[in-house]
C-alpha cells in the first residue's frame, strides 16, 4: 500500500515537474568557477541534499545532460521513469562567469540545498 502512495505521488510530481523546463528558476546563483567544476559541484550539492531530506530520497543520485557542451549542462534526479521533480541548469556566460539555476517547487527548497548550492557558484 506505501509504495503505491509513493508511486502515485512521483507521478503526480513528475506531470508538475515537467512544466519547471516552462517556468522562471526558483533560485539563481552567479560565480566565476569555470562550468566543469560548477556541474561537478551542483551534482555533489544535490546528491547529498538527497540524502539527507529522508528515507524515500536518500538513494537518488543526479546525473548531468548535455544540453550544449562546454556552455549549458543540466542535473536532474537518475530515477526510474526518468521524471524530472526539479533541476539544475548551469550555464557558462563567458571566460570567468558561469550561472545556476535551480527549479524546484518552493515547498521542496531548502536552506541546507540553497548555501550547498551557492558554494558551487
Amino acid at each position: 500500500m506505501n509504495y503505491a502512495v509513493v508511486l502515485v505521488c512521483l507521478i503526480l510530481a513528475g506531470c508538475a515537474g515537467a512544466q519547471f523546463r516552462n517556468t522562471r528558476p526558483t533560485a539563481t546563483w552567479t560565480g566565476k568557477r569555470p562550468i566543469g567544476d560548477t556541474v561537478a559541484c551542483v551534482q555533489s550539492a544535490l546528491d547529498d541534499n538527497a540524502r539527507l531530506t529522508g528515507p524515500l530520497t536518500k538513494d537518488i543520485k543526479h546525473r548531468v545532460e548535455t544540453v550544449e557542451p562546454e556552455r549549458v549542462y543540466q542535473v536532474i534526479p537518475d530515477v526510474w521513469g526518468g521524471i524530472d521533480l526539479y533541476f539544475a541548469r548551469v550555464r557558462s556566460e563567458g571566460p570567468g562567469r558561469t550561472t545556476i539555476e535551480l527549479f524546484i517547487p518552493t515547498m521542496e527548497y531548502n536552506a541546507p540545498l540553497r548555501d550547498a548550492l551557492a558554494k558551487c557558484a
